[in-house]
């Protein structure tokens, strides 16, 4: 069999096979005689069918099979000796075959994968900031957990901080649910509301009544309604971010006093004996919390560096295979309203793999089980229990990484653990210092 690439400047290429009557005729001829000592055909016996009977009924499929058979492997045996790295999977052109022609040309559509490089180098300094802890955080999160250990009762008519309890039912621009989207339970307080539009129904508003709410115009920036009811990416995705707001209660949390038994009861018993224990261990919990905000930020920014990396994606291929794929083929009109977060998706994933290969980042299997110990470890101290041997652990990891999807989630965070070293070792960093709310403001900026 002859083949040959031809390919555009954007990665688009075709791929065309030629294959002679010679090469396929014995293989069908032989996928025929070995068909007839099994077929059962009505008045012979088993076995006994003249070839010419099995020939008429079945060469026209099994020759089609032996065919399509051999251009796959000569394909992918193709792709693998060139080293041609592609994305999707190739497309035959759809031309009607005369098999009684002696020679045929088969051509299959590729997306060839790009070639690129990345901008990485401790030239390339990327801003990190760092959260100056400032006494006002500290006696904002005093209050939070005095709240959380406070005495709770329900009012009838909300105070400045109180809280709002209800159902929040997705609805499109007239009101009507949205399919697709359950109603969930959620609560606010009164002091993140940041709309008259809102403020005027709360301040009036009865058990059972209800009032439209948008998630992204009635809150202060910091407070992100679809996340406190965990909307899923699905959910999402097809969230208007207007919601119908039933209330159930309201309620007001009367602070818990500072006293040995809050201390306890936060900190755990005798850990903490004054105010300022509690506020350095506020101060230090508020640090690993700031620090995580912190480099999740330094992680988009750096990712963000590398998404401007210039690449010929096969765009003409790639659409043509989203309509085409199987299953889970779009239609023209679905492939065009997500092929931009198709795009980006495509092309981090095609820099993720770069990054992996270049710089050998590869998730390896004792290093998934060290990560997988050591998260369930934080995790049952959590729960008091930070006793537990190194084989009990190492059990527990090995039945939590039997579940697929738990050990690719799980691999997912400790390639985004390695990337993140690798980001810090290999860009130059510009520190800047910031206040936790310009922080905030910051990242709902660059969001």
């Amino acid at each position: 069999m002859e083949i040959s690439l031809k390919k555009d400047n954007s990665n688009n290429a075709t791929l065309s096979i030629t294959m002679t009557q010679d090469e396929y005729v014995g293989k069908v001829d032989k996928a025929l005689k070995d068909y007839r000592k099994r077929a059962n055909v009505p008045g012979f016996r088993v076995g006994h069918a003249p070839l010419s009977i099995i020939r008429k009924q079945y060469e026209e499929s099994v020759r089609a099979d032996e065919v399509n058979r051999m251009l796959q492997d000569k394909l992918f045996s193709y792709l693998q000796d060139e080293k041609l790295d592609i994305l999707g999977q190739p497309l035959p052109v759809q031309d009607q075959v005369d098999f009684s022609e002696s020679s045929h040309v088969f051509e299959f559509e590729l997306g060839l994968s790009p070639e690129f490089d990345l901008n990485i180098s401790e030239k390339v300094r990327l801003p990190r900031v760092s959260i100056q802890i400032e006494s006002k955080d500290i006696e904002t999160e005093v209050m939070n957990l005095r709240k959380r250990f406070g005495q709770m009762s329900e009012v009838d008519v909300a105070g400045p901080e109180d809280v709002f309890f209800g159902s929040f039912q997705a609805v499109d621009k007239k009101g009507v649910p949205v399919e697709g989207i359950e109603s969930k339970d959620g609560r606010f307080t009164n002091d993140v509301v940041d709309s008259r539009y809102l403020r005027k129904p709360l301040a009036k508003i009865q058990t059972d009544e209800s009032c439209e709410v948008y998630a992204n115009k009635y809150f202060k920036k910091d407070f992100d309604l679809e996340a406190i009811l965990k909307l899923s990416p699905e959910e999402k995705a097809l969230s208007t971010g207007i919601y119908t707001f039933t209330l159930k209660n309201i309620y007001h949390i009367t602070p818990a006093e500072m006293d040995q038994e809050f201390y306890d009861k936060v900190f755990g018993e005798g850990k903490v004996k004054e105010e300022a224990d509690m506020q350095e261990q506020i101060r230090e919990e508020l640090a690993k919390v700031y620090d995580r905000d912190v480099d999740t930020h330094f992680f988009n920014t750096a990712t963000e560096h590398l998404m401007k990396t210039k690449m010929a994606l096969p765009v003409d291929f790639l659409k043509k295979w989203m309509t085409q794929s199987g299953e889970n083929a779009m239609s023209t009109e679905e492939m065009e309203e997500n092929w931009t977060n198709s795009e980006k998706g495509m092309r981090w994933q095609l820099i993720e793999n770069k990054l992996v290969k270049d710089h050998h980042l590869h998730v390896h299997k004792e290093e998934l089980v060290a990560f997988t110990v050591k998260m369930i470890t934080v995790r049952m101290a959590e729960f008091g229990q930070a006793n537990m041997g190194p084989e009990e652990l190492e059990k527990m990891a090995a039945n939590l990484l039997e579940d697929r999807n738990q050990a690719e989630q799980l691999s997912e965070q400790l390639l985004h653990d390695k990337m993140m070293t690798f980001f810090k070792s290999n860009f130059g960093i510009k520190e800047s210092k910031s206040s936790i709310a310009d922080f905030r403001k910051l990242v709902q900026k660059n969001k």
